[in-house]
């Protein structure tokens, strides 16, 4: 195998404007090609005068030579995790320990177009293979850890919903609360858990379901207690805390504790408090 140190990739492409032309290929420097590579050769199996003589063959118009320089900083900014927009630790120590060949020629490329096609020779540096092989390995070991990261992170926050879900449905206060209140008194109970739960997609969805049984629960209260209107109107004005003196407002809100404490804690709707405390007011003259 065909390797070549830095500075004889510098000596290389300074002689293919002289080897290009001793076999009457035309050099053009620099030459930008939009297209990708069709045909791409090595120097591992191709010589360089091997390279030129094939470009010959195809009777190419002209060849171009381009050099690929290291450089730690672009290569920071490419081997950047894109997620968390930070460096692997592991990559860095990667760089920072190459960063002695900062401007050395690491690739250098041959193209030429011929017969519809880009032909394509590369030569990289004897430390280069070497190189991209150890940031490949620490790429690989990185992505492997911040899977088992993310795999762990995930296990503690499906637990913390857990937590939060029991707690939710347990919460009297949550389910005796109106729906304008509920949201403020499941963000509390999550800061108990964890301070960064309730911006989580789960603490939305364990909250929203939460929500919706305490809404279907209190409909089945609502479809049961009508048939005991008379018994519960009864205990509702024997109560110690009945304003039978009192104003509207005392009343009714001295109806919907008490249905909250019938209904195991959930709020009922409006409308249902209203006609229970007229039933316990009695009928009208």
């Amino acid at each position: 195998m065909t390797t070549y140190t830095s500075a004889e990739l510098a000596a290389l492409a300074e002689h293919v404007p002289v080897a290009a032309a001793d076999k009457g290929l035309l050099f053009v420097a620099d030459a930008e090609f939009k297209n990708e590579s069709d045909v791409v050769l090595g120097a591992a199996t191709v010589a360089l005068d091997a390279a030129l003589a094939i470009a010959l063959a195809v009777q190419a118009p002209f060849v171009s030579v381009s050099e690929t320089r290291f450089c730690a900083e672009l290569l920071r900014s490419v081997m950047t995790d894109e997620e968390r927009n930070e460096l692997p630790r592991k990559v860095e120590r990667i760089i920072t320990k190459a960063s002695f060949h900062e401007g050395d020629i690491e690739v250098l490329t041959l193209k030429w177009p011929a017969q519809g096609l880009i032909f394509e020779w590369t030569a990289g540096a004897d430390w280069h293979d070497e190189l991209w092989d150890k940031l490949s390995e620490a790429t690989a070991e990185v992505s492997q850890e911040s899977s088992e990261e993310l795999e762990e992170a995930q296990k503690v926050r499906n637990e913390q919903l857990r937590k939060f879900e029991a707690k939710l449905a347990a919460s009297r206060e949550f389910r005796g609360a109106s729906v304008q209140k509920r949201r403020a008194i499941a963000e509390s109970i999550a800061l108990t858990i964890s301070d960064d739960l309730v911006d989580s997609w789960g603490f939305r969805m364990a909250y929203t379901e939460a929500g919706r049984v305490a809404k279907r629960t209190a409909y089945e209260y609502e479809q049961i207690f009508p048939s005991h209107f008379a018994e519960l109107a009864t205990e509702l004005v024997e109560r110690r805390d009945w304003p039978s003196s009192g104003t509207a407002g005392a009343m009714r809100e001295a109806t919907l504790k008490f249905l909250i404490e019938k209904a195991d804690g959930y709020r009922l709707g409006t409308a249902f408090i209203e006609e229970l405390m007229q039933a316990a007011l009695g009928p009208k003259p």
